[in-house]
């Protein structure tokens, strides 16, 4: 039953243009795993025990809130089914941003000239001000670099 329902959503979220392919295999996987407990209906603690075999928190985190909506989805229909809490492993882990754009490193080591100031300075002015680094933003800080 849980395996159909899981079917169901993946292609729910596929037929709105979603290619859902990692989300529906770890889907595919919980079902697995909830099916050899013999369980038809999503249960919070199990939700948890099947995250947290992920080996990375970030896994972990991506598995709960996959699950997490399934089960939200779910539990609209029938409410036997639990919608475990988003927080059970804390925030969500933060990514780390990229130093620089590969374009202004090789641009960098290429030259060979440059100011250490004037990089930094063009790098946190595009790191901070919020902006895409598009093809014009990158030509801007080439000829930062070329002082």
């Amino acid at each position: 039953m849980l395996s159909d329902a899981v079917n169901r959503h993946i292609e729910l979220y596929r037929s709105m243009g979603f290619k859902y392919r990692v989300q529906a295999y770890m889907l595919q996987s919980f079902a697995a795993f909830a099916q050899n407990r013999s369980e038809q209906f999503i249960h919070t603690d199990t939700v948890v025990e099947w995250a947290t075999s992920a080996p990375s928190i970030r896994q972990r985190y991506d598995r709960l809130l996959t699950v997490r909506r399934l089960a939200c989805t779910l539990n609209a229909e029938d409410e036997r089914h639990e919608v475990p809490p988003a927080d059970v492993f804390g925030h969500a882990p933060r990514r780390r941003r990229t130093p620089a754009s590969r374009c202004a490193i090789s641009i960098w080591i290429r030259t060979r000239r440059f100011s250490l100031f004037a990089f930094l300075v063009s790098y946190l002015r595009a790191a901070y001000s919020g902006e895409k680094r598009t093809a014009k933003s990158e030509k801007r800080l080439r000829t930062t670099l070329l002082l």
